[in-house]
């Protein structure tokens, strides 16, 4: 993992229920990139989406962190 992904991880343990856009302007990350981090995540394995987009939540599953 970069260290960026791992701030994101971070971040979203932090608040499970944050946007995408939240967190990529706290970041100050530009949103396509941010996306395509988050996109990188969820084929790894690191992350997933549970819920919808407005009431979901994300689930970050730290024990692949190597």
């Amino acid at each position: 993992l970069t260290d960026i992904q791992k701030i994101i991880l971070f971040e979203i343990q932090l608040n499970t229920s944050v946007t995408t856009s939240e967190l990529a302007q706290k970041l100050n990350i530009k949103f396509r990139t941010f996306q395509r981090y988050i996109s990188q995540l969820k084929e790894m394995g690191f992350l997933s989406r549970k819920g919808g987009r407005k009431d979901g939540e994300w689930v970050v599953r730290m024990n692949n962190v190597t």
